[in-house]
């Protein structure tokens, strides 16, 4: 974005002040969940409504961060602030 504002013809514009303020990762399990079975035994965290919507999410409190799980089997875990929050994410060392 900011070459592309410098070719424009705003030769001024500097990349300044940045941060990261949210990570998304995205995995493939290699196989398919059964998202109400899923939604039926963690309850408290889990959320599916096949009529609103196709995928299931679910939230965790340490990580605190969403996970969106399709029935394919494609995961997508966002609301991650660190590195360190990402491989705990990862190794499912989750409190819900």
């Amino acid at each position: 974005m900011f070459k592309d504002r410098a070719r424009a013809g705003h030769p001024q514009a500097k990349f300044a002040d940045y941060g990261i303020s949210s990570i998304l990762c995205k995995a493939d399990l290699g196989f398919p969940v059964r998202l109400d079975q899923l939604a039926s035994k963690f309850r408290r965290n889990a959320l599916y409504e096949p009529e609103f919507f196709c995928s299931c999410v679910f939230r965790t409190k340490k990580p605190k961060c969403t996970y969106l799980v399709t029935a394919g089997g494609k995961v997508s875990i966002s609301g991650l602030r660190t590195m360190e929050d990402v491989q705990e994410a990862r190794r499912g060392g989750w409190q819900y």
